[in-house]
């Protein structure tokens, strides 16, 4: 009588198949090597739901390596957290990796002609040269007038409160961002953050979910037409404004808005009205949340880490000897430099970058097939211990100091299709830290969920609260 095969051994048998059946699947298909494979399964669309997917997929990276490969109802997504990878697949040779549809489908309903999510080629190029002299030096310093104001408005809201009001700096600073990218024509309205938060939600699941599926799960048009016509009417009502003023700007000093509206010498619109609109709502998307996600996450970084206050406020006060800034100052503040950095690294307002192979090709040894979608892990490219050492999870602005590894840091991406408003964005960041660590005293309220939650951009969507005193 055959001996009867007890449970430890049962389980090394399984475990030996397992291996087994593992080790064929990576050596299979003409012997390529393929990435480890993420199953898409119920704890994912949970994790999905509460909009956590990068804290997840960082955890995915720190277990299986920097090369991922997600696999849902048989569409396949190639996450890619490596610096030298994510280099070459953002600022390679254009042959191998390229922006296709996806962001573009993504805003689909929405808008469509916006310049971070046209597709390569002669259409994406004209609307990069005719907006690039919008993001001047003399655009830069238009900028920083504009974010001083709307600072200060901010704070004369708040120092008209009770000492010790608590605020949601996440709402205030998105509200105050509108301001500085020009959309206040009609006011503030809480109304319209919540539509512009519903959008951006249906925009980042339209990302990682096959477009087939849409309708099942209340991602098509439909579904998002009462928002996309509320910001349509909005940016119509701010347009309608700028063609209602008779100033004549000479060309330097003309702003987005200007520039999407300008005519050639002949009297022909550069741009349609559509192409003006969506571009607009590009701007709305990109500007106002990037800016208000990226200062939201300086006050949690600052407020969590007391040592790094009390850096800010001392350069502060030795730069500018209790003087409001101006532009050339924020050039001195190098501990403030190195701090915003090293908040745009540990909290990554981009989460991903999308690109799209053109051949069959290799990444950190792995087979990636022609016509993938391979997706730029922004958030653990930027926190993988493999590319920034052993205290990669730790909040240190010093790191700056040293030289950045090539690829480790991108948080306005790379290459040719780099974020045209990043010096624009830094100095809106860097003013208003400024302006408000100068006036305001700010206290952090225990029990808040630092987690970022994904939308167009990551932030802290459920709000960070805090009490504010004046100085």
């Amino acid at each position: 009588m055959a001996p009867v095969m007890n449970t430890q051994n049962l389980m090394y048998a399984a475990g030996g198949v397992a291996g087994a059946l593992v080790l064929w699947y990576i050596i299979s298909n003409d012997g390529k090597r393929h990435p480890p494979t993420v199953p898409f399964d119920l704890k994912r669309l949970a994790i999905l739901k509460e909009r956590k997917l990068s804290i997840q997929t960082h955890e995915d990276h720190k277990k299986l390596g920097p090369v991922l490969r997600f696999s849902f109802l048989g569409v396949d997504q190639y996450f890619v957290a490596d610096a030298q990878a994510c280099q070459r697949i953002l600022a390679g040779p254009a042959q191998e990796f390229y922006r296709d549809d996806t962001l573009q489908n993504a805003f689909s309903g929405i808008a469509k002609m916006l310049l971070f999510a046209i597709p390569a080629g002669d259409q994406w190029a004209r609307h990069r040269k005719l907006l690039s002299p919008s993001f001047s030096q003399i655009q830069v310093l238009h900028a920083f007038g504009e974010t001083i104001k709307a600072v200060n408005t901010l704070l004369d809201i708040w120092k008209s409160h009770p000492r010790g009001t608590i605020v949601n700096l996440h709402y205030d600073f998105s509200m105050m961002a509108l301001d500085v990218v020009g959309y206040t024509a009609e006011g503030k309205d809480s109304d319209g953050y919540h539509m512009v938060e519903k959008l951006s939600d249906k925009v980042m699941y339209r990302m990682v979910v096959p477009r087939f599926l849409w309708r099942f799960i209340g991602l098509e048009n439909s579904s998002i037409a009462d928002g996309s016509a509320y910001i349509r009417e909005m940016i119509t009502k701010v347009l309608e404004a700028k063609n209602a003023s008779t100033t004549i700007k000479p060309d330097r000093q003309m702003d987005v808005l200007d520039r999407l509206l300008a005519k050639t010498d002949s009297g022909e619109a550069r741009f349609t009205q559509e192409e003006v609109v969506d571009e607009i709502v590009g701007f709305y998307a990109a500007g106002h949340e990037t800016t208000a996600n990226t200062l939201t996450f300086c006050f949690a970084a600052m407020l969590l880490n007391p040592e790094t206050k009390a850096k800010l406020v001392a350069e502060i006060d030795y730069v500018l000897r209790g003087a409001p800034p101006t532009y050339q100052d924020l050039g001195k503040l190098k501990y403030m430099d190195n701090f915003i950095s090293e908040v745009q690294r540990f909290y990554a307002v981009v989460f991903m970058i999308p690109r799209r192979s053109r051949v069959d090709t290799e990444l950190c040894g792995y087979h990636i097939p022609k016509n993938s979608l391979v997706l730029v892990n922004v958030f653990s490219t930027h926190r993988g211990s493999w590319n920034w050492g052993d205290d990669a999870e730790v909040f240190d602005p010093s790191r700056f100091d040293r030289p950045v590894p090539g690829g480790a840091f991108i948080p306005f991406g790379a290459g040719n299709m780099m974020c045209i408003g990043q010096r624009t964005a830094l100095a809106e960041v860097k003013a208003s830290m400024v302006v408000l660590l100068q006036n305001m005293d700010f206290e952090l309220m225990p029990g808040q969920d630092f987690d970022p939650i994904i939308g167009v951009t990551q932030g802290l969507k459920k709000g960070l609260m805090v009490k504010t005193s004046p100085l």
